[in-house]
């Protein structure tokens, strides 16, 4: 597994630097790493198991577990604006990249608490941990280019907004052997959105 994506990742990557601008990730790193890991989960799971993932007694979180994913979602709010920051000192609008990533990392968790408050009645944990991450996949791409900081506040909305409706959704399909860690919703959906936005700000800019 790890030889065969090695080699596809670098393919992607000649390919992604040869005809895109995705300083950021949001292609190269994020939505291709979330489909890959989903094609080895569908492989997996439909190899013959004599018990399946559920039943695993590995597959347990406890309150040390939780403490974990908050500790990773405060080094999310530290490290992606300065991952989105890793572009040409010459490119016009460098220097917005980072705050651009923070606004767009601050409208996601906002908007997924809102929309978890307004339809349940209640806080949920996960858009605490994965707000910030989808916030911050979705403007990888485009950081740089965004020149008004509405459009990051926007790709911060519409980043949340996307990630509320496929945790409803997912807790409808319960789809646990692609989705047990939501690494299709998080960073595959995501990243291609965010792919495809880059291209209009790259156009705008």
């Amino acid at each position: 597994m790890t030889l065969f994506g090695t080699v596809v990742y670098e393919i992607n990557r000649q390919l992604i630097q040869r005809y895109c601008l995705d300083f950021g990730g949001s292609i190269g790193i994020f939505c291709w790493g979330a489909i890959y890991g989903s094609i080895v989960s569908l492989i997996s799971y439909f190899r013959k198991h004599k018990r399946t993932a559920q039943e695993n007694e590995s597959r347990v979180g406890g309150k040390f577990s939780y403490t974990l994913v908050g500790m990773g979602s405060l080094f999310c709010w530290v490290f992606f604006p300065f991952l989105n920051n890793d572009i040409p000192v010459t490119l016009a609008y460098s220097y917005q990249a980072v705050i651009n990533c923070i606004y767009s990392m601050c409208a996601s968790v906002l908007t997924a608490i809102g929309l978890s408050c307004l339809f349940t009645g209640k806080l949920n944990l996960k858009d605490f941990i994965y707000g910030p991450i989808v916030g911050a996949v979705i403007i990888g791409s485009s950081a740089a280019f965004i020149t008004n900081t509405v459009g990051a506040l926007l790709m911060g909305v519409g980043a949340g907004t996307t990630h509320f409706l496929l945790h409803r959704w997912e807790a409808r399909i319960k789809w646990y052997f692609l989705i047990e860690n939501n690494v299709l919703f998080l960073y595959g959906v995501q990243g291609m959105m965010g792919g495809l936005l880059s291209s209009i700000f790259v156009k705008l800019a």
